[in-house]
């Protein structure tokens, strides 16, 4: 990962007194030992601990909640509170935003390709950017069906390709399949 060197050449020409290093474990237990140190003020969450170490974060961001997974810890370096945030969203949102400066800003229609974690975010991110109809499309129906329930009014699931003829306006796809 290029995260050590990403993080640490900005806190050394920001001049903070910080150190970004790499801490590869299986082990959530061991995680979250890591995160409680006094050493420590947070880190950034991969797989496979994204989704299992939200239920302890002591606050979570209201993305962190909707998208069922945290990628960042901040400590609280008075309390050592683990508040956890997911970020994802704000890294589609940065990629999608561009893309819209031509476009009318009512009305817009979304598809997502996925059901997936990062599908999540998509579907946080279009929200957040308040698309009006959100399309889900995935391999399994059901997924995606849970998927557009979750994120309620404007989510729909299609059932197949074929269904994506009838539309007639789309601003955005986003691909999240792996």
């Amino acid at each position: 990962s290029a995260s050590p060197t990403i993080h640490n050449t900005g806190f050394r020409v920001n001049g903070c007194p910080f150190i970004y290093d790499r801490f590869d474990t299986p082990s959530k237990e061991e995680v979250l030992w890591k995160l409680s140190l006094a050493t420590t003020g947070g880190g950034s969450v991969t797989i496979p601990h994204k989704e299992v170490l939200l239920e302890h974060m002591d606050q979570l961001s209201d993305a962190a909640r909707a998208i069922g997974a945290v990628n960042t810890v901040t400590r609280e370096i008075e309390t050592g509170r683990l508040l956890g945030d997911n970020t994802d969203w704000l890294g589609i949102r940065g990629q999608v935003l561009p893309k819209l400066v031509e476009r009318p800003k009512d009305g817009r229609v979304g598809l997502i390709l996925g059901a997936g974690g990062t599908a999540k975010a998509a579907a946080f991110a279009f929200r957040e950017m308040g698309f009006v109809e959100v399309i889900i499309l995935n391999r399994t129906v059901e997924k995606a069906a849970s998927l557009a329930a979750e994120f309620g009014t404007g989510f729909r699931v299609a059932g197949s390709t074929a269904e994506l003829e009838a539309l007639l306006r789309l601003d955005v796809v986003m691909a999240t399949l792996p």
